[in-house]
């Protein structure tokens, strides 16, 4: 039946329900403790609180009259006072924006080209070997 009961329920729903059955699962050793340190507690023989006495009102054989009420006279002015009125509330105050140290842009110097002599060519004899012949035969052997 419970098992039944379990399925029914969301996986969430059942999650909730253990963390809350073991809560109280967790707690009872706690109160059962509790339980068993108050039925062996001994008895509060030194913690008797005072009995209160009966108050006795006695008369005084004096009697001192009661204070009078004495009425102060408060005319109303004929004409109404004016009254000081406030002063005008400040207009809000915007601080001007103070201009920060900003970076500039140095231009670096750029480097100009000078003119030089134009290389002249120079003929090769008839029975020297082509230019870079020597690296065509090492080819090979680079990575």
């Amino acid at each position: 039946m419970i098992k039944l009961w379990l399925d029914n329920i969301s996986e969430r729903k059942r999650t909730i329900y253990g963390l809350l059955l073991t809560a109280i699962l967790v707690t009872l050793p706690c109160y059962c403790l509790g339980l068993v340190l108050l039925s062996t507690a001994p008895d509060p023989v030194g913690l008797q609180f005072p009995t209160a006495t009966p108050f006795m009102w006695t008369p005084s054989p004096t009697v001192t009259p009661p204070p009078t009420a004495t009425v102060t006279p408060f005319a109303l002015p004929d004409t109404p006072t004016p009254t000081g009125t406030l002063p005008p509330t400040p207009t809000q105050y915007f601080p001007t924006p103070v201009p920060r140290d900003t970076a500039t842009f140095t231009p670096e110097p750029t480097p100009t080209f000078t003119a030089t002599g134009t290389p002249t060519i120079t003929p090769t004899p008839a029975n020297s070997p082509p230019p870079y012949a020597w690296a065509t035969e090492f080819h090979a052997f680079t990575l």
